[in-house]
C-alpha cells in the first residue's frame, strides 16, 4: 500500500535540452495522490516537452522522475495523457473521426524526408496526388530559404516549437472521406515480382511483374506514363535539403535507379528496386511499409537525427525493429514472461521479430 505521506509523483531537477536549446531548466515539484497540477504558459514555452518527458516519450537530459518513489518504468507503471483540444464528432463514424483527427487536426503530421527524396529524384508524377506542395521564400537563421515544390521532414529531429516549422514541410493529400486502402493491386503484384525474383512460380517473370506493378500504381491515381517511368535508368534519389537549413544531408541514402537490370548478379539491386517502388506505391499504409522495411532493409533510409533509445538501437545497423510490450501486459497478462522469452532477445525496439531474419553486420 502506498504511503499517503509520500508524493505520488516526484520530479527532481528535471532538465531537457535539444542540442544547445535549453527547454526545461532544473524543474522540481511533488504531486500527491488526489491533487491536480496545471501547467500554463504561452506556445513554445515547453509544456509539451514537459509532458513528453514526464511520460518518458523524451529522455530527460538531467534529473529524475519518480512514481510512487520509484523511477518511472513504462513496463511497470501505467502512464498516459489525454489530448486537450480534440473530441469526436457525433456525425462521423469512428474511422472518419480518426482520419479527421490525424490528418486534418494534428498540425505535426508531415510527410517524411525519405519518400520525398526518392520521388523528387525520380521526378515522380504521383507526387501531386500524394502530397501537398510547399512554397517558401524567407529567412531562417539569417539564411535564405527557398522551397517551391516538395519537402519532407527527417526522422528524429528536435522541434521545440512546431508552429515555426510546420509550414516548411508537405502534408499527405488525405481528407476525412479518403478511403484507407488495406492492400492495393500494385502491392499484390510487387509481391509476385519478388517471388519470381526468388525463383518461385508467380505467373510471370520478375521484370514483367515489376513493371506491371508500377503501372497499377499509376492507374490507381489516374496517371499515364508508367512505361517511360519504369524504364528510366538515369534518375536516382536526391540528397536531402532541409528547409530549416539544419538537417541537410550531403549524400542520398541510395543510388538505386528505377529500370530493371538483367543478370544473376543483379538480384540484390532488383530486390531493392521492387521494395522501394512497393514502398512508394503503398503510401500511406505505414505499418505495412515498416514491415517490408524490417524484412528486407529496403528502401535505404536516412539516419535518425537524434536517437532517443539510449544506445539500445544501433541506427547504423538497423532502425527500430518492433514495439515493446506496454505496461498493462506486465500488469495483467500472466503469460508475459513466456512471451518475452520467446522473443529471443530483450523486450525492446532492437530485438527483431521471428520473420525479421535478414543477416546484418553489427
Amino acid at each position: 500500500m502506498q504511503d499517503k505521506k509520500m508524493p505520488k509523483v516526484q520530479v527532481h531537477n528535471l532538465t531537457k535540452k535539444f542540442g544547445d536549446l535549453l527547454v526545461l531548466n532544473d524543474i522540481s515539484f511533488d504531486v500527491r495522490s488526489g491533487e491536480f497540477l496545471c501547467i500554463v504558459g504561452p506556445t513554445g514555452c515547453g509544456k509539451t516537452t514537459f509532458l513528453n518527458s514526464l511520460t518518458k516519450l523524451y529522455e530527460p537530459t538531467a534529473g529524475e522522475i519518480l512514481l510512487d518513489g520509484e523511477p518511472v518504468n513504462l513496463k511497470k507503471h501505467n502512464i498516459a495523457y489525454i489530448f486537450q483540444e480534440y473530441s469526436t464528432m457525433p456525425w462521423l463514424t469512428v474511422e472518419e473521426n480518426r482520419a479527421s483527427m490525424v490528418f486534418n487536426g494534428w498540425s505535426d503530421h508531415r510527410v517524411g524526408a525519405d519518400i520525398i527524396c526518392y520521388m523528387n529524384g525520380y521526378n515522380d508524377p504521383r507526387r501531386p496526388k500524394m502530397f501537398t506542395t510547399v512554397k517558401l521564400d524567407n529567412k531562417v537563421g539569417g539564411q535564405t530559404v527557398q522551397v517551391d515544390g516538395y519537402a519532407g521532414v527527417r526522422i528524429g529531429i528536435n522541434v521545440a516549437n512546431k508552429d515555426k516549422v510546420k509550414d516548411r514541410y508537405c502534408k499527405p493529400v488525405i481528407a476525412t472521406e479518403s478511403p484507407y486502402l488495406w492492400m492495393n493491386a500494385a502491392e499484390v503484384t510487387f509481391l509476385r515480382a519478388e517471388g519470381a525474383l526468388r525463383g518461385w512460380s508467380m505467373g510471370g517473370d520478375a521484370k514483367t511483374l515489376y513493371e506491371q506493378a508500377i503501372a497499377l500504381s499509376f492507374d490507381q491515381y489516374g496517371l499515364t506514363g508508367a512505361d517511360t517511368y519504369a524504364t528510366n535508368a538515369t534518375d536516382k534519389p536526391q540528397a536531402y535539403k532541409d528547409p530549416m537549413k539544419t538537417y541537410s544531408v550531403a549524400a542520398p541514402a541510395s543510388n538505386i535507379t528505377i529500370a530493371w537490370q538483367d543478370g544473376d548478379d543483379k538480384f540484390e539491386a532488383n530486390l531493392e528496386r521492387i521494395i522501394t517502388q512497393k514502398w512508394i506505391a503503398m503510401f500511406p499504409c505505414t505499418v505495412e511499409a515498416w514491415s517490408e522495411y524490417r524484412r528486407t532493409d529496403y528502401p535505404k533510409l536516412l539516419p535518425v537525427v537524434v536517437n532517443n533509445s539510449s544506445g539500445v538501437i544501433n541506427d547504423e545497423v538497423a532502425k527500430i525493429r518492433r514495439l515493446w510490450y506496454p505496461p498493462r501486459e506486465y500488469s495483467n497478462n500472466p503469460y508475459i514472461t513466456e512471451a518475452v522469452n520467446m522473443l529471443g532477445g530483450e523486450d525492446n525496439g532492437a530485438t527483431p521479430l521471428w520473420w525479421d531474419k535478414k543477416p546484418r553486420n553489427p
